[in-house]
């Protein structure tokens, strides 16, 4: 329990730690790229850490990340168009 505790709140401020380098790529050329990226980051974290995805079956691993990494590709295509 003690280190499930301390695995939460390690991912919990990793995500927090993200969300605050992501206010830093506002003004950047490439900040959809670099927020994309960490948006993706972050969402591995959540669905693995808080959704208790690595626990499931590896095919729903597998289809979770196939889903984000189509997402990440094409809002990236769409931004940069």
């Amino acid at each position: 329990m003690k280190i499930t505790v301390e695995r939460n709140t390690l991912i919990l401020l990793i995500l927090i730690s993200l969300t605050l380098l992501t206010s830093f790529f506002i003004h950047s050329k490439y900040s959809v790229i670099a927020i994309l990226f960490l948006a993706f980051n972050k969402i591995n974290l959540v669905a693995f850490q808080f959704m208790e995805l690595k626990n499931a079956h590896r095919i729903w691993k597998v289809a979770f990340l196939l889903f984000a990494s189509f997402l990440l590709i094409l809002l990236g295509l769409l931004f940069l168009i």
